[in-house]
C-alpha cells in the first residue's frame, strides 16, 4: 500500500480527468509490465475530513469492507 498525494490535475474533455500524484512513496512503485493495475481510494469530498482511513494489512480487502460507510473512502 502505497499512500500518494495529488500533485495536479486537468480536465481536457467532459468525461476524462488526469491527475498527477507525487509523494515519497513514488520510490517503492515496482515496474511490472504494461498491464498493471492499481486502486486509488479518495476523501469524500463531503467530509471535512483531511485524511482518508486506509486499510494496512496484505488483508485490505477484508478490512475496506469491514470499515463503516464514514470511514470507508471512495
Amino acid at each position: 500500500m502505497l499512500s500518494l498525494t495529488v500533485r495536479g490535475s486537468e480536465q481536457p474533455s467532459g468525461h476524462f480527468m488526469t491527475v498527477t500524484l507525487g509523494g515519497e512513496d513514488v520510490r517503492h512503485l515496482q515496474r511490472s509490465g504494461f498491464d498493471q493495475a492499481g486502486r486509488l481510494f479518495f476523501a469524500d469530498p463531503d467530509d471535512d475530513a483531511t485524511e482518508v482511513f486506509l486499510p494496512s494489512s496484505e488483508r485490505w480487502i477484508l478490512q475496506l469492507t469491514l470499515q463503516g460507510g464514514k470511514q470507508r473512502p471512495q
